[in-house]
């Protein structure tokens, strides 16, 4: 049986483990269907799989032997009127059947991930990685580790829009600025607005017509939100319209790319893996850095 199943895979005599695999990568791709649409392929392709399996697989054998005094309590069970020999033959049916499916989707996915070696995705994933890479360090040194950069500002007025209090706040900075820039400009008043949800616990520590400190990111200047004066950044009302909200769905996105490194090989969450994250990592990365020019030049 042995010799039969070498013959099937183009090997004679004692074969190694690796032979066995590479004769097998090679007649699979001759013969798979979606690459071979000749008559008789798929039947071909499907003795190479069995061939592959047996050669590699010491319980093979043991596996194919059925234990008649199952036949009993099976008829028994389920009220079938068969003898034991239709028993038999439908139970190695299904056994055959179950067999030639996983085969088909181990081949399927093993010549899948030798087809994206060789594709242009590889080398899309590799930049999307580096990108990801820059990404990944910019926003957690923006957001986790650099302390933010603090403005100075008068809560003017707060109201409540839906479930967000709308603030604005006079900048006491950027309006000196502006005058100094501007010094024949009608109205200089600079304002700085931000959104923060009513039942942030922080909100309500602020008063309208209070001085307080506004703080932004310092490598992306995103508004990360307000407190009193007297507060600290761990103490503000935290801005609702802002890229740090997001922060965690941001970090997941890029940290993806790297997640394909460890599950890299011939499994499915790979294949579907290195897609998903290369097209959204770069999407991502397209719609944020976008998102910030445009936050930058408002």
């Amino acid at each position: 049986m042995k010799e039969k199943h070498l013959n099937i895979l183009g090997l004679q005599g004692k074969a190694s483990e690796n032979e066995i695999k590479k004769a097998f990568r090679q007649k699979a791709r001759e013969f798979h269907p979606d690459k071979n649409p000749s008559k008789g392929s798929q039947q071909r392709f499907i003795l190479i799989c069995e061939a592959y399996k047996a050669l590699l697989d010491d319980d093979y054998e043991n596996e194919n032997k059925v234990s008649i005094s199952s036949v009993p309590n099976f008829l028994k069970k389920y009220n079938k009127n068969l003898s034991p020999e239709e028993f038999e033959q439908r139970l190695q049916r299904a056994r055959d059947y179950a067999k030639i499916k996983a085969f088909k989707e181990d081949n399927i996915r093993e010549l899948s991930y030798h087809q994206i070696k060789n594709s242009y995705i590889t080398k899309l994933h590799l930049y999307a990685s580096i990108l990801s890479f820059f990404v990944l360090t910019l926003i957690t040194l923006d957001f986790l580790i650099l302390t933010p950069s603090t403005t100075e500002g008068v809560l003017i007025n707060k109201e409540i829009e839906g479930i967000l209090y709308s603030s604005s706040i006079y900048d006491i900075e950027a309006s000196l600025q502006y005058r100094q820039t501007h010094p024949n400009a009608r109205y200089s008043d600079q304002y700085i607005s931000i959104y923060t949800r009513i039942d942030d616990p922080n909100i309500n520590k602020t008063w309208v017509n209070t001085k307080v400190n506004v703080y932004k990111s310092i490598l992306l200047g995103d508004l990360l939100g307000y407190s009193s004066y007297r507060e600290t950044p761990k103490e503000m009302a935290i801005n609702y319209y802002g890229f740090h909200y997001i922060f965690w769905f941001y970090f997941f996105v890029f940290l993806m790319p790297f997640i394909t490194f460890i599950i890299k090989g011939p499994n499915s969450f790979y294949i579907v893996l290195i897609y998903l994250s290369t097209y959204l990592s770069l999407v991502t990365s397209v719609f944020l850095f976008g998102n910030i020019f445009f936050y930058l030049r408002s």
